[in-house]
């Protein structure tokens, strides 16, 4: 079983920019977003928000830049990078002065996001609206859930629908996409709907191997597939050593149903729980190693099935 992200490890420098006198100049956004992009381009950078001034704090901007632990958040803190920004933030009009305080936060969570594109057939909005009022429910009683936005279709896209959910962290979102409620829901959808575009990456393996807990994203492709094979060889192998031997009263059918249940449940329950604890730093590499990463990850594997090939070599079935 896939573990919930660690909230606790997640930390973030907030930035607080207060205007003291002096119009909200454009410079300012424009710092804001170049803090922004500077921040997520360093390991370890979760998300980013720019929260312009709202409410009784109309004269104050806030910068809040999550990472995956206190000491990264704390590196960006004091970077030269982002002092330099600062400083030319705050010298860059004469007119206009401010006042910047930062803090690290523990308390700011890490939300994620999907975003839904729904292409309605047409005539079918009543259908839609009363759908989208019982999916909307149901994501809302989640454990993480932290809001969605839905937005009407645009004049040039009639029928066009498209809404952003939010929850806290990449695995609550993949628990509610993973449910068996959402999946219902979604089959009711079938006979209005006709297309649904959703910016998220699913794994090709459910249950077994975690997204990144970063970005959200699920482990490539052929990743997955040779920790997969590495996994179910040696327990093929034993079973058609020790199991199958045993099962010649039995039809083909069952012989092989009952062969399959078994690799199936040592695979997700034993080998796979082992092998992605062990390659996670493979499955997710370091973006400045990932190539050293990526070939000592295969050097790895191709090591493990020689070792297994070895063990095997004089069996006979």
């Amino acid at each position: 079983m896939v573990e919930p992200a660690d909230q606790t490890r997640v930390a973030a420098v907030v930035t607080l920019i207060e205007l003291l006198s002096g119009n909200s100049p454009a410079f300012l956004t424009e710092q804001l977003v170049k803090l922004q992009i500077a921040a997520a381009k360093l390991p370890g950078f979760w998300s980013g928000e720019i929260i312009a001034p709202n409410g009784a704090h109309r004269s104050s901007w806030e910068l809040v830049q999550r990472f995956s632990t206190e000491d990264l958040a704390q590196s960006w803190r004091n970077s030269p990078v982002r002092v330099e920004l600062l400083e030319a933030l705050s010298g860059s009009d004469t007119n206009c002065q401010l006042k910047i305080s930062d803090r690290i936060s523990q308390d700011c969570e890490a939300e994620v996001a999907t975003a839904i594109v729904t292409d309605l057939k047409p005539g079918s909005e009543d259908l839609f609206f009363a759908w989208s009022e019982k999916i909307q429910t149901a994501q809302a009683k989640r454990p993480g859930y932290r809001g969605s936005y839905m937005q009407p279709p645009p004049p040039d896209r009639e029928g066009v629908w498209a809404s952003v959910l939010r929850f806290n962290s990449p695995a609550a979102l993949n628990d509610w996409f993973a449910s068996s409620e959402r999946k219902t829901l979604v089959e009711q959808a079938q006979s209005f709907v006709r297309a649904c575009h959703i910016h998220k990456v699913p794994t090709s393996y459910p249950g077994w191997f975690p997204h990144d807990e970063l970005t959200g994203e699920a482990p490539v492709l052929w990743k997955t597939a040779m920790l997969v094979l590495m996994g179910i060889f040696p327990i093929v192998c034993l079973e058609l050593l020790f199991l199958i031997p045993h099962l010649k009263q039995f039809p083909f059918p069952v012989r092989m149903l009952i062969s399959l249940s078994i690799s199936v449940g040592c695979t997700t329950y034993i080998t796979m729980p082992i092998f992605i604890k062990a390659f996670k730093w493979w499955l997710f590499p370091d973006k400045k190693r990932a190539v050293q990463l990526q070939l000592t990850g295969v050097a790895l594997i191709v090591g493990v099935f020689a070792l297994q090939i070895a063990a095997l070599w004089h069996a006979k079935p």
